[in-house]
């Protein structure tokens, strides 16, 4: 794990050089933008686990009352 932080943030650094629109973003910047995604994709996830819960749910009760 440890490597892998030191790895993605040399890759930040070297990103974080390359200039972006004649302007230099910086490695912090960089963390933020990246954090934020991981957020995002992490509160995407749990939607989908609550809808496929709720589906498993719906579909139970529809095959209990088929059955009766």
């Amino acid at each position: 794990m440890a490597k892998e932080k030191k790895v993605e943030e040399a890759k930040l650094e070297e990103e974080a050089k390359e200039e972006k629109n004649g302007k230099e973003v910086t490695v912090e910047k960089k963390k933020e933008k990246k954090a934020k995604a991981e957020k995002k994709k992490k509160k995407k996830d749990k939607e989908k686990i609550k809808a496929k819960k709720k589906d498993k749910k719906g579909k139970k009760k529809k095959k209990a009352k088929k059955e009766k």
